[in-house]
């Protein structure tokens, strides 16, 4: 997009700021008279996980602290905004749709490139930020039009966002509320189309292009998930706050792959509470919004055999649980009996709940044991995966326990055949015997 611009302080002037918790801005209008400049300021801004989506404030802060003269805005010229999004903000809808309103009423467009994987309520938000679905794209397909070669992405692009391809000139055509004047507003006049492609060309060699749709991470299983994060004085901020990005990010996994699928969380702390009851009705929007604002109590007691039975009741209290499993990030150490943890362990055989225990200690490994049995994992292991992405976190955590497993021979190598269970259509039983393995990163997917 960048490279179809003809930017300098005269022409085009770009500003970019990145979505998370806190807005933050990368550069100002008044910073650079290149695209290229521009270009390398934003491949050299480093990625920061574990941050909330918070859509409303990110369009907040273009609209009060970037788009001011002070940094170079110019309100007498016509003002683009490009937005990237993957997944609807953490925020209540009602504060996104304040927030695109006010920056419409200041802005010529705004249009919307959709982060894949995107649900139907992600699509949702995207039409929001963007006043109508003709300004929303989709960033895989872009990325297969950059493939395509530069005339392809002047076609999906360039050319319904920039170029009015009556004159040639690099124009923005309005699609506007009616309260917003909508003359067609030209950017460059010296600028053809045939330039603009030939700038897009140029910048396509160094993208990635995706051609492919992101596969589900899995043969989901339905299930019914509690987590049950730690929430005792003797866990460090940080990684209170990573228990928290984990939790988000595995469970939202979870819930977009397996809409049917239940998800709540618990915290471990002196008499520990639901965070956020199990419902069938829970989505990725309601886990954040559940751990939006979540802060550790210095000097918490650690009760982890009460904050298990306390998710065993959310689990047992429902009409049917499918796949019950409780995932708990402990340092194994509670101030229960022996007695305590053994009738709890009781229990949990007696329901047929599945444990998977976390570690939080900083030396943990996943062949480490605890009192309450052998740790899976270890949560430096998954925000290290989380770093990569969800999906890696979430093979890290949940994949054992919530998807089809593959299985394997005698040697421990995955076969191309899946143990599949007996309520598997049998035109999907039938369909495994061609699959191999995959050699992906997050491999294997099922089917």
């Amino acid at each position: 997009i960048l490279a179809g611009l003809p930017v300098s302080q005269e022409l085009v002037r770009v500003a970019a700021v990145v979505l998370e918790g806190t807005p933050d801005t990368i550069f100002n209008f008044n910073q650079f008279d290149t695209a290229t400049g521009a270009a390398g300021a934003l491949a050299s801004y480093p990625y920061r996980p574990l941050r909330p989506s918070a859509t409303g404030a990110a369009l907040d802060h273009v609209r009060q602290a970037v788009m001011t003269t002070g940094n170079g805005w110019r309100s007498s010229t016509p003002t683009l905004v490009v937005t990237f999004i993957r997944g609807a903000s953490q925020e209540p809808r009602a504060e996104v749709v304040a927030a695109a309103q006010a920056l419409h009423s200041v802005t010529t467009r705004i249009v919307s490139i959709g982060v894949d994987p995107l649900t139907d309520e992600d699509r949702e938000e995207l039409v929001v930020v963007a006043d109508t679905s003709s300004n929303v794209f989709d960033l895989v397909a872009l990325e297969g039009a950059v493939q395509n070669g530069p005339d392809a992405f002047l076609a999906a692009f360039v050319e319904p966002v920039f170029i009015d391809a009556d004159s040639n000139a690099v124009v923005v055509t309005t699609v506007l509320p009616t309260a917003i004047p909508t003359s067609s507003l030209t950017l460059s006049p010296t600028v053809s189309a045939s330039a603009t492609a030939s700038a897009s060309a140029s910048a396509s060699s160094s993208l990635v292009p995706t051609s492919t749709p992101v596969p589900l991470l899995c043969d989901f299983i339905r299930s019914d998930v509690v987590f049950v994060y730690d929430g005792s004085g003797s866990v460090s901020t940080a990684d209170y706050d990573a228990q928290l990005g984990v939790i988000a990010g595995t469970g939202g996994q979870l819930l977009d792959g397996s809409p049917d699928s239940r998800v709540g969380v618990v915290e471990i702390r002196s008499g520990p509470r639901v965070v956020l009851p199990l419902a069938i009705n829970n989505s990725r929007i309601q886990l954040n919004q559940a751990l939006i604002g979540l802060q550790r109590v210095p000097g918490a007691a650690s009760a982890v055999t009460a904050a298990v039975t306390l998710a065993v009741t959310q689990l047992t209290s429902q009409s049917a649980a499918f796949n019950p499993t409780i995932v708990v990030f402990t340092d194994g150490l509670t101030q229960e009996t022996d007695q305590e943890v053994a009738a709890l362990l009781a229990l949990l055989a007696s329901e047929g709940i599945e444990l998977v225990l976390a570690s939080t200690a900083p030396d943990a490994s996943a062949t480490t044991s605890s009192r309450f049995g052998p740790f899976a994992t270890s949560l430096s292991l998954v925000v290290d995966a989380l770093r990569t992405s969800e999906a890696a976190a979430f093979n890290e955590l949940l994949r054992a326990s919530v998807c089809l497993q593959a299985s394997t021979s005698s040697s421990g190598v995955a076969s191309s055949t899946l143990s599949l269970s007996t309520s598997v259509p049998s035109s999907v039983a039938a369909s495994t015997t061609s699959l191999s393995p995959t050699a992906t990163p997050f491999a294997p997917f099922c089917n």
